[in-house]
C-alpha cells in the first residue's frame, strides 16, 4: 500500500507525530490560529492551515496496553481504550491507569 514498515517504536513515533498533525487539523493544538509547521520524522507539514473549526471537540481515543503507549496516551490522548484480552483484571486495569495518569500529570507541568 505504500506504507513503509515501521518497528513498533517507530510506530509510536510516527502515532506521537499523528497526533499532533491531527491537532494542528482541526485548530485545537499548538498551532491554532496559525500555519501547521511540524517537520517531523515521520509526517511533515509546513505551513497548513486548519480546516473550519469542528463544531465541538473531538476527542482522540488510543487503544493501548504496553508501557509506552499507556505513557503516550497520558501525554496526548482524550481517552483511552485497552484491547480485550489483553489487561484481564482490576490490578491490570489499575496499574494501566495509574501509568496513564502519571503521564498526563506530567503534560501539564
Amino acid at each position: 500500500m505504500g506504507v513503509p514498515r515501521r518497528t513498533q517504536g517507530q510506530a509510536i513515533d510516527a502515532l506521537s507525530e499523528a497526533i499532533d498533525i491531527i491537532r494542528a487539523a482541526c485548530g485545537t493544538g499548538e498551532a491554532q490560529g496559525r500555519g501547521a509547521w511540524l517537520p517531523g520524522r515521520y509526517h511533515h507539514l509546513g505551513g497548513m492551515r486548519p480546516g473550519p473549526l469542528t463544531a465541538h471537540p473531538v476527542p482522540i481515543w488510543v487503544g493501548a496496553c504496553k508501557p509506552r503507549m499507556l505513557r503516550l496516551t497520558g501525554q496526548k490522548a482524550d481517552a483511552w481504550t485497552a484491547a480485550l484480552g489483553r489487561i484481564q483484571d482490576r490490578h491490570q486495569w489499575q496499574a494501566a491507569s495509574a501509568v496513564i495518569d502519571q503521564s498526563a500529570d506530567l503534560r501539564k507541568e
